[in-house]
């Protein structure tokens, strides 16, 4: 693994780990689900999946820290880099 996907992976854990510590137990089990259970086919695939589920989070407008809000963030961008159009995908 690389410099990049290891931060990558690093900061889905850290996001993982502040949704449950506020609380949001079900985009965390769905995040954590998506990076460790499943066996993807492609790593964009997988980044695509992690993606819609952090965008799919974001619209349900929760009330979040802004330590959650910048990892939000962090994470999004880093999926931007594989899918550009993320949050214009049809069905989130």
């Amino acid at each position: 693994m690389n410099g990049r996907s290891q931060s990558s992976a690093t900061d889905f854990e850290i996001l993982i780990s502040t949704l449950r510590a506020e609380g949001h137990e079900q985009a965390a089990r769905k995040l954590d689900e998506l990076l460790h259970e499943v066996a993807w086919t492609s790593s964009s695939e997988m980044v695509g999946e992690l993606g819609l589920e952090v965008v799919r989070f974001q619209r349900g407008n929760p009330r979040v820290s802004p330590e959650l809000q910048e990892l939000l963030h962090r994470c999004l961008k880093q999926i931007k880099r594989v899918w550009p159009g993320i949050e214009n995908a049809p069905g989130i």
